[in-house]
């Protein structure tokens, strides 16, 4: 009873996904990361976040160009001399100087611009990263479940043959209890390997947007740096974290400009047009009056109570920090190119390793079992060693799993992961193109 039970749950569990992908086409890396890069929620609101700056483009260069307003009152007077008058207008102002103000604006939005680029390539690389690790763990926990619902059948012929010797005489129930355990261990076993595949096929479906049913093969990756150190150069002159650093510095720059621009004197045109019209009841008579001006106003600022001064500090402060950035980001990317290198590097000689201890174990089973039967090994030897085999060959799988993933963590980490990089069959996002479309645009609310 309990070998049935144990196989029916075993074969059950490691059955499932195969059932599911029956139905389905299968599904190659490139293809999930094709619908990542489409539909990924992450990715569309890194995408419209970099258009809000895109959007602050054009408000710095609003500052600088011309405004028009139009102005209209109505008076009564009931004090002396009663009547009622009315004046409409307009004024056009135009900005001539404001201490270099508007075009450093300019200067830091669009680097902020240039910044919101490198941070969108970065989300880009990352959401590939984790397709990446989620493919690949979903294949990984199906085929070691499968290692394990193997041994299933393995265990309970091992059971079976012990207990026709029990009931011949020639072994113990110790032998049989022995049996029994690991079968039972076994379905343990399985079940955390079940739980483990429904979490990789949950991170799947959370980044791709749908079920990992019938995942094809690993494809091969483009081809690494020569060797860790221009891996780290490459990375310090690609990556998208370096290149953000070093664009936010840059309008850090610009704004200490911009607060030592509210130092200086600024000069503005302004023209009016007004008409005015009022009834003047004593006199009964109704005056018209048209009136245009045009001024020329400078503004010279001598104190304003020290709050132009910290700004200029502050500005000073924060242009500090990001390059204290840059520098941070340069460090961090070294080393993740180094972790990602040695791991890469480990991973491979185990690979190595866990074959030569698989066609070991291979033949040590194969020895075990042959002896188990003349008596000269024990039930517990033979268990043992079938354990060792299935051991060796999961963990031959984890290599394989951790080599492929340190392996698109250096090409991650070296900013060489993008869609263009990875030969993606998809329609790259092109940010310039709302930002040519809104950067100079005078008017209009459609995005």
């Amino acid at each position: 009873m309990m070998d049935r039970t144990l196989g029916a749950l075993g074969c059950a569990m490691a059955l499932t996904w195969l059932c599911v992908s029956s139905a389905w086409a299968q599904t190659s890396l490139k293809d999930a990361m094709v619908l990542a890069y489409e539909t990924n929620p992450t990715l569309q609101a890194d995408r419209e976040g970099l258009k809000v700056l895109d959007e602050d483009v054009s408000s710095a260069r609003s500052a600088g160009r011309p405004s028009l307003i139009g102005e209209a009152s109505l008076t009564r007077s009931d004090i002396d001399v009663r009547g009622t008058g009315g004046i409409v207008g307009l004024r056009l102002t135009q900005p001539l100087f404001r201490g270099f103000r508007v075009q450093n604006n300019i200067r830091a939005a669009d680097a902020n611009v240039d910044a919101g680029r490198e941070s969108l390539v970065q989300s880009e690389i990352d959401i590939f990263s984790g397709v990446t690790e989620a493919y690949s763990a979903v294949r990984r926990d199906r085929e070691i479940l499968t290692l394990n619902t193997a041994m299933i059948d393995i265990l309970q012929t091992i059971r079976n043959g012990e207990q026709r010797r029990l009931d011949l005489g020639e072994r113990t129930k110790t032998d049989v209890s022995q049996a029994d355990a690991r079968l039972s261990g076994i379905l343990a076993t399985i079940t955390t390997s079940d739980q483990r595949l429904a979490e990789a096929r949950a991170r799947y479906r959370n980044l791709v947007g749908q079920e990992a049913d019938d995942l094809a093969s690993l494809p091969p990756l483009p081809a690494l740096p020569a060797s860790r150190d221009d891996a780290i150069l490459i990375a310090w002159k690609n990556s998208p974290r370096v290149r953000q650093a070093e664009f936010a510095a840059k309008a850090a720059g610009f704004q200490v400009k911009v607060a030592k621009g509210a130092l200086l004197p600024s000069l503005d045109a302004s023209a009016s047009v007004n008409h005015r019209d009022e009834i003047v009841q004593i006199l009964n008579r109704k005056i018209n009056q048209d009136l245009a001006t045009f001024q020329l106003v400078l503004t010279v600022p001598l104190y304003q109570g020290g709050a132009e001064h910290a700004a200029v500090r502050r500005a000073k402060h924060v242009r500090e920090l990001r390059q204290r950035e840059i520098e941070e980001a340069t460090r961090a990317v070294s080393a993740d190119v180094s972790v990602a290198w040695d791991r890469l590097v480990s991973a491979r000689k185990a690979q190595a390793a866990y074959l030569d201890v698989i066609k070991a174990n291979e033949v040590a089973v194969a020895g075990v079992r042959r002896e188990a039967l003349v008596g000269s090994r024990t039930t517990l030897e033979v268990l043992d060693a079938e354990r060792e085999l299935k051991d060796a060959r999961i963990e031959y799988v984890n290599a394989q799993h951790r080599e492929y993933l340190a392996n698109f963590d250096v090409l991650a980490v070296t900013g060489m992961a993008t869609a263009k990089d990875l030969g993606l069959a998809v329609k790259t996002y092109d940010p310039k193109a709302h930002y040519e479309d809104v950067s100079d645009r005078w008017f209009g609310f459609s995005p």
